[in-house]
Parts: C-alpha cells; structure tokens; sequence
C-alpha cells in the first residue's frame, strides 16, 4: 500500500489539482508548472 501511496503523491497527476503531482500542489509550484507547459505548447505552434 506504501508504495500506491508514493505514486500516487509524488508520480501521477491529478486532475483535481490541475493535472500536476499532489506533492508538486503542496509545494506551492503549480504556476511554474502551468507556464512551463504553456510555454511548450506555444513553441510547438
């Protein structure tokens, strides 16, 4: 069960939260998170 636990808080993202990891949520970097991906989406144009 730990390991279920690990994934799902420091792997997998979730949608509740904006698709990024909960740990990521809780550190407070979803804003870098979210202009990085746009940033990505932009160059990809």
């Amino acid at each position: 069960m730990q390991g279920y636990v690990e994934h799902y808080n420091n792997v997998r993202p979730n949608s509740a939260v904006g698709y990024i990891t909960p740990k990521d949520r809780l550190a407070g970097r979803q804003d870098e998170i979210h202009a990085q991906r746009g940033r990505k989406l932009k160059g990809a144009q």
